[in-house]
């Protein structure tokens, strides 16, 4: 029972974007929201191993990329995937739209939640992987669509 609640706390929103939205968007959202965090840790990890000697600690990599995912969940299906369908709806391409939302977003949130002390190297760092996720994203979700699924 302790694993019941946590899973579906975690997939019912899933279930649900699935049923409103189209799902070549959805999936696109899930990988960003899974593989990007996993991806960058992963490396960032590699690279204390090699360059700094840390000793390896995979399994706690895993669980921070796991936690941000957790964390990017409601965010993204709450604030930015309905941001994704009015940013289309407008004039403007959403190939500038998007990474622009994306990242102001990104960078008020980090304002919003840091406690300590911050540097526009921080912002700069946060702008710049948004930027580059929500390009990832938009990506991804060409791929999707360019995939027929017979019906």
């Amino acid at each position: 029972m302790d694993v019941i609640l946590p899973v579906l706390i975690f997939l019912v929103p899933i279930l649900i974007a699935f049923k409103l939205c189209e799902w070549q968007v959805i999936s696109a959202f899930l990988v960003g929201l899974i593989a990007v965090p996993f991806f960058i840790i992963f490396l960032f990890h590699v690279y204390e191993i090699y360059f700094i000697g840390k000793s390896p600690d995979f399994n706690g990599a895993f669980t921070i990329s796991a936690m941000f995912a957790m964390f990017g969940l409601p965010i993204y299906l709450i604030i930015i995937l309905p941001l994704y369908y009015f940013l289309q709806s407008l004039q403007f391409p959403i190939n500038y739209s998007f990474p622009i939302v994306i990242s102001i977003i990104m960078s008020i949130l980090f304002l919003i939640m840091n406690e300590r002390e911050w540097g526009w190297k921080q912002i700069a760092v946060i702008l710049l992987c948004s930027y580059i996720h929500s390009y990832f994203i938009l990506w991804v979700i060409a791929k999707l669509r360019s995939i027929s699924i017979p019906e």
